[in-house]
């Protein structure tokens, strides 16, 4: 999918002739480096071990280079051969010496997005400075100067937001004291409860009671995933955020001031999940993207990220999604947590195994209904069945496609089990319903 619109708007023609100079010369510098810095960074990676990311990058020019695009036909070219399919194989310290390579990559974009729009303000090409401000923090989230001039602020788990938003932030109520009393006066987005536990922080118009309820659900279920996974995931002391919004209008308000925001989905660009009051095997689904995403390390500095986005990788997107469907399904009860599937598994009609572990987003997209059922009922299995026999194997895998080592062969390493095997396996188990 392309999502990079066209970087270089078009030179400066109407401006005075040396701030045009300055303008046009800012744009001409920013694009050379966008793409030649990018295509360096993709072939360090493959040089490197860390093949899903040099898949990525690469694609990434192909997809948004354009026509006349030197770098464009470069990437093309690099991407010929098998070497995109076979598992990444980079040791932690490559891996850190990748994200400190990426991080300042966009943040060196910001600095010049920024440099462009303060030339076109000089330039008074009022337009143009309006969208290079915008870019800037779209290159780089954190670039201090866009963000002051827009007028934000930085706060725990919610990130950037207005000043108005992030006062409120930092006044969060504990759920221990009841407020209750006061839920009239937080029935609107702009004047929404802000409440903190432990690990999370809930932006929400549900009332205080709820609020406090649904934040002790959060903490519940954050402990039996890290319980589950063990040390394959370590676990983040910061809090993260949520947002749940009560009525549509806390959606169209929400929709205003956050860039991409789909309600009902972890944002990962953001660090938030935006859920609509009411629907928890949503919430903890949403939960479980979350947890897993800020416990394996994964920051995101630029909406241009997409080489470090899960959904990019060509096999086991299921793992992500199964493990998420698996535990929107859990329950908190007196004996312990119970994880509750569909009523009747053995109706499902799952497509070939060795194309469904292929499929990506777009493939999921196809048969959405079915295919996140399946992907929960293949977690459940390796999980459960014949008395979790494939449990701990199944969940080192999971660690391993966090890392990006995520492949066909690797799954059958993992498990101890050629692909044809684990589909009769499982196609058993699912026909035959305990």
């Amino acid at each position: 999918m392309k999502i990079l619109p066209s970087v270089v708007m078009g030179l400066a023609l109407a401006a005075p002739a040396q701030d045009r100079s300055a303008y046009n010369e800012a744009l001409l510098r920013f694009n050379a480096y966008l793409w030649e810095n990018r295509l360096s960074l993709a072939d360090w990676c493959k040089a490197n071990g860390l093949v899903r990311e040099a898949r990525g990058h690469y694609q990434f020019i192909v997809l948004n280079g354009g026509t006349g695009n030197p770098f464009t036909g470069k990437a093309q070219a690099k991407l010929r051969g098998d070497w995109k399919g076979k598992p990444s194989d980079a040791n932690p310290e490559k891996w850190a010496k990748y994200r400190e390579r990426l991080h300042e990559y966009f943040r060196e974009l910001g600095t010049r997005a920024w440099r462009i729009h303060a030339a076109a303000e000089k330039a008074k090409l009022t337009k143009e400075a309006d969208d290079w401000l915008a870019k800037t923090v779209h290159f780089y989230l954190d670039q201090p100067e866009a963000r002051a001039k827009r007028g934000e602020e930085k706060v725990e788990a919610f990130g950037w937001v207005p000043k108005a938003e992030a006062e409120q932030a930092r006044k969060a109520v504990d759920p221990s004291e009841d407020l209750s009393a006061k839920d009239e006066e937080h029935r609107s987005w702009d004047r929404a409860w802000v409440i903190r536990s432990p690990h999370f922080l809930l932006r929400t118009t549900v009332g205080n009671r709820e609020a406090a309820r649904i934040l002790d659900l959060l903490e519940k279920s954050r402990t039996v995933f890290f319980g589950t996974l063990g040390d394959r995931m370590k676990p983040v002391e910061y809090r993260v955020g949520l947002y749940l919004f009560a009525t549509n209008a806390d959606v169209e308000a929400a929709r205003l001031a956050v860039a991409g925001a789909s309600i009902g989905y972890f944002n990962p660009v953001t660090n938030i999940a935006y859920l609509r009051a009411g629907d928890e095997n949503t919430l903890l689904h949403e939960l479980t993207h979350q947890l897993a995403h800020n416990a394996m390390g994964h920051e995101t500095w630029s909406l241009l990220q997409q080489a470090d986005v899960r959904s990019d990788s060509p096999d086991n997107y299921w793992v992500m999604e199964g493990l998420a469907v698996y535990f929107g399904g859990l329950k908190i009860e007196s004996g312990g947590p119970v994880f509750q599937g569909p009523r009747d598994r053995s109706r499902l009609e799952p497509p070939a195994l060795r194309d469904f572990l292929g499929y990506d987003h777009a493939g999921f997209a196809k048969n959405p209904g079915l295919c996140y059922a399946i992907a929960g009922e293949l977690t459940r299995y390796l999980m459960e069945a014949n008395g979790g026999k494939r449990r701990d194997a199944f969940l080192d895998f999971v660690r391993e496609y966090y890392l990006g080592n995520s492949s066909l062969d690797t799954l059958e390493k993992s498990l101890g089990l050629k692909i044809p095997d684990l589909e009769r396996e499982f196609v058993a188990w699912l026909k035959d319903p305990e």
